[in-house]
Formats: C-alpha cells, sequence, structure tokens
C-alpha cells in the first residue's frame, strides 16, 4: 500500500471516530486502531494529534475547494452563478460533514488552527463584496447556510430532511432574485 493511500485511511478512521465518539474521543490510539495500523504506522504520517487535525483541516479544504469548482464550472463564474456553487458546495461538504468535523475538532484542540481557512473564507466575502448593492443580501445568504450546517452538526437542528430541503432550495431561490 503506498503511503498516499495509508494516510488517506488514517484521515478517514479519525473522521469515522470525530463522527462516532465525538471530537473529545479522537485520540491516536483509537484512530490507529480504527485505521487497521499501529500507532507507530501512524506517528510516521502524523507525529501528534495537532498534525492529524491539521492533516483533516488540509483534506477537509480541499474537497470544499474541489466541491466549488466543480459547481462553478456546472453554474458559471458570474456573481450570482458564484454565490449558488459556493452554497451547493457548502451543502455537498456538509452532507458528509468531513469537513465541518475536522475544523470543529481543531478549534476545540488548539484554536489557533482554524486560521487555516480564513484565507478561504476571506476570499469568499470579498467576493461578495464585488458588488456592493447585493453584498448584504448575499451575506445573509452565505451566513444562513453556514448556521445551517453548525446546528446540524451539533445535532441540534430541528429540521426533518425533508424542512433541511426546502430551506435550502429556498435559499437557492433566493440567489436568484440577486
Amino acid at each position: 500500500m503506498n503511503k498516499s493511500s495509508v494516510r488517506d485511511r488514517i484521515l478517514e478512521a479519525a473522521d469515522r471516530v470525530a463522527r462516532e465518539r465525538g471530537v473529545a474521543n479522537l485520540t491516536l490510539d483509537l484512530v490507529a486502531e480504527q485505521a487497521n495500523i499501529s500507532k507507530g504506522g501512524l506517528l510516521y504520517h502524523f507525529t501528534t494529534k495537532e498534525a492529524l487535525l491539521t492533516g483533516m483541516i488540509d483534506r477537509a479544504i480541499e474537497r470544499y475547494r474541489t466541491l466549488l469548482r466543480a459547481e462553478i464550472d456546472r453554474q458559471g463564474n458570474d456573481y450570482r452563478s458564484y454565490l449558488k456553487a459556493s452554497l451547493l458546495a457548502r451543502k455537498d461538504c456538509d452532507e458528509g460533514s468531513a469537513c465541518m468535523r475536522a475544523f470543529f475538532a481543531a478549534a476545540a484542540n488548539f484554536p489557533d488552527m482554524p486560521e487555516r481557512a480564513r484565507s478561504d473564507i476571506k476570499e469568499h466575502f470579498e467576493r461578495l463584496r464585488a458588488d456592493p448593492s447585493r453584498f448584504a443580501s448575499a451575506a445573509i445568504l452565505s451566513l444562513a447556510i453556514d448556521g445551517l450546517h453548525f446546528l446540524e452538526l451539533l445535532n441540534l437542528s430541528p429540521l426533518t430532511p425533508e424542512e433541511r430541503q426546502t430551506v435550502i432550495a429556498k435559499l437557492l431561490e433566493e440567489v436568484e432574485r440577486l
């Protein structure tokens, strides 16, 4: 097995541990067990828990960027299409929850680590600022889907899956009105 596939297996195991047992219970021993490798094998790829969380964040950021690029290719790159693409990419990223769990795991354990995502967020809001007349509405839509994701990630959402889809559809309708 090559180094990349072992690394991916470790990251998948870390996500599984975070999902099934909670971020607070994410340990190197548990991740190694879930990945079916020795702790030494895990430490070869990730020397500390912080390094593992950094790997989870890097992978989550890349997943989101890949989803965003794919949506931009489908939707287009003008203002409205970009906003729609960013909403859809965040929706798709959240459906697996891996993207968001990695950020929560990092923030809970290493408060400075979410800095790694700051440039993507800054770039997103700079794109929204490109049209000052639509910025506030675009920011509200963007923040609304983030709020939905955070409620779901924390298992606090009162929405049924059908209601969730209806809310997302409504957000996308609002994008079309901009």
